[in-house]
């Protein structure tokens, strides 16, 4: 059986998984958006492979660590990455 899940309902789904503390309330917010948008009709949520997909970072010297990359400035990622903004600094990449 389908369910549709709304924003609160799928925030809550992470957090009660084993990924509850692989993304932020505001990234899990931004991840329904994004996900929203790219599937216009019904999909299966599956975890395992959103943790794939999207990864949650506090800000680009994170991300340059974390990736092993030298990006100099956001719009820079932006061109090679699709970056989910959470806030001022902190985002998602898919």
């Amino acid at each position: 059986m389908l369910q549709r899940l709304d924003e609160n309902m799928f925030v809550n789904r992470v957090l009660d998984s084993e990924y509850r503390n692989k993304y932020s309330i505001g990234g899990l917010k931004a991840m329904y958006r994004d996900i929203e948008e790219l599937y216009e009709k019904e999909y299966v949520l599956d975890l395992g492979y959103l943790a794939m997909v999207y990864a949650e970072f506090e800000n680009l010297e994170d991300y340059n660590k974390d990736t092993g990359t030298e990006y100099e400035s956001m719009e820079e990622l932006r061109r090679n990455q699709t970056v989910l903004m959470i806030d001022e600094k902190t985002f998602l990449v898919a």
